[in-house]
């Protein structure tokens, strides 16, 4: 739902970023009843959605979801040392993850390029 209708329905009357931080916002709020409040989920929701923004589909934040809720039940199922651990690292992927965010406006440039590239011919 947030990224197969919200997320297009919102990029097509804002602008820039804020149809993405408005759907992981409220993606965060609609997962606040699992006890780890509104931060996290939102975060997650902001990377699925840029996902679904870079891909143009929906399989890689499929993916990625599935991959945060094994994640989120293999830490909760561990205990002592592993729970740590896997925690770590999470976090590790996480960040290596979030740097590619980084490189997004030279990707979107270059996906314009082509664009006006193909256009032209």
């Amino acid at each position: 739902m947030f990224r197969g209708i919200l997320l297009p329905w919102l990029d097509s009357w804002l602008p820039g970023r804020a149809g993405l931080a408005i759907s992981s916002v409220l993606f965060g709020m609609a997962h606040i009843g699992y006890g780890y409040g509104v931060l996290m989920p939102a975060a997650s929701g902001y990377v699925l959605g840029w996902a679904r923004q870079r891909t143009g589909g929906l399989k890689a934040p499929i993916a990625l979801h599935m991959g945060v809720n094994g994640a989120v039940a293999v830490v909760a199922l561990t205990r002592g040392s592993t729970r740590l651990f896997l925690i770590v690292g999470i976090l590790l992927a996480v960040l290596i993850g979030a740097g590619s965010l980084v490189d997004d406006a030279a990707y979107r440039a270059h996906l314009d390029e082509l664009q006006r590239s193909r256009r032209t011919r």
